[in-house]
Formats: structure tokens, C-alpha cells, sequence
């Protein structure tokens, strides 16, 4: 059950491929798809495992499938920076994810501040909803600057 995360990414490649050169599909339409895809279903899972009550085996069932899915938003966008800037590429990524990553240093004082009142379902549900509220907005912020960067101007170092 652990190893699906690491199937998704491979098979969502195939996949936007074959949308790409089977179904023709434009690289844009996919990109922003496999993206949108990575953002809501693993909220939707965070969701999901916050309803599931303490059934160990469902709450670790949408965990992974969340981290799962959440391998296609990597797809859609990190590949994007090879696009607009190839050379300098892996220190535009840097950055980006520096500012990225932030959610992942103030989720556990976020969450203990949710659980400050107790450690029932109720609050558990809370941190639940604030994670998969924060993780959409924060993907398609992402998911925004690649757009632009990528079709709307070109640097001119890479010229």
C-alpha cells in the first residue's frame, strides 16, 4: 500500500503523454490539468481521512492515495522551469520552492495551535480542513507563476 505514491508519478507521465501525442492534446491544457489534479485530490483525500473516523486503515488508505496524487502536480509544473529558463533552471526551482515549502515548517504550529482545546475529532477535523484549504491555494499559486513565466515572456538571459 506504501508504494503507490511512487506508481503515480510514472504512470501519470505515461499518461500525459498519451494525451499529449495520442489524444492531441495542446502541452498547456495537460500541464494545467495534471496540476489542478495534484492540488485537489490529495485536499480532497485530507478531507476524506478527516470524516473516516478512527478507522486506521481508511485514514492511511487516504493519506497515501493523497500523497499519491499529489505526485501529478510536480508533472504539470515542475518540468516548467526547463521551459522558460533551462540554464538557470534548478536556481529559479530553488527559490520558487523555498517560498513553497513554507506551509510545511508552519503546519505543526498551526496544527498545535487547533489542538490547543483538546485532542478530539472535532479539532482533528479542523487542522484537516485547514491543510486541504491551504494546499490549493498554494499550488495554484505555483501553478500560476510557471503559467505566466512560461507563456508570457521568455528571459532574456536564455536568448
Amino acid at each position: 500500500m506504501t508504494f503507490f505514491p511512487y506508481q503515480v508519478s510514472p504512470l501519470g507521465g505515461l499518461l500525459v503523454d498519451l494525451g499529449i501525442h495520442g489524444l492531441g492534446i495542446r502541452v498547456v491544457r495537460m500541464r494545467r490539468l495534471v496540476n489542478a489534479l495534484g492540488m485537489l485530490l490529495p485536499a480532497l483525500f485530507l478531507l476524506l481521512a478527516g470524516y473516516s473516523g478512527c478507522s486506521v486503515p481508511l485514514v492511511l488508505s487516504c493519506f497515501v492515495c493523497g500523497a499519491g496524487f499529489g505526485a501529478l502536480a510536480w508533472l504539470g509544473c515542475l518540468t516548467s522551469f526547463f521551459d522558460f529558463a533551462p540554464r538557470f533552471a534548478p536556481v529559479i526551482f530553488g527559490i520558487s520552492n523555498t517560498f513553497g515549502q513554507s506551509a510545511g515548517f508552519l503546519a505543526p504550529h498551526t496544527t498545535g495551535l487547533l489542538l490547543r482545546g483538546g485532542n478530539s475529532h472535532r479539532n482533528w477535523l479542523w487542522a484537516f480542513w485547514v491543510s486541504a484549504m491551504v494546499y490549493i491555494p498554494g499550488g495554484e499559486n505555483k501553478f500560476s507563476f510557471c503559467c505566466c513565466a512560461i507563456f508570457f515572456f521568455v528571459f532574456p538571459w536564455e536568448i
